[in-house]
């Protein structure tokens, strides 16, 4: 169950840093198609959802703004 587990977190990890690298060339809609990925995988209430669903929540505040 912990092996599992911690591929789960890389996996989310790797979705998370691939939205952010999205989100530096302007590529908006991919970013947030990344980050909503990892919320798939870890849920919100934990540390790393968290960070992850703050960052969509601002990504796609600013999104709305840009469209």
């Amino acid at each position: 169950m912990a092996k599992e587990q911690a591929e789960r977190r890389a996996t989310a990890q790797l979705m998370f840093d691939l939205g952010q690298k999205a989100y530096g060339k302007g590529s908006y809609g991919r970013a947030i198609e990344f980050l909503e990925a990892a919320l798939t995988i870890i849920p919100r209430p934990t540390l790393f959802g968290g960070e992850v669903g703050s960052f969509l929540h601002r990504l796609d505040k600013n999104f709305c703004l840009i469209v």
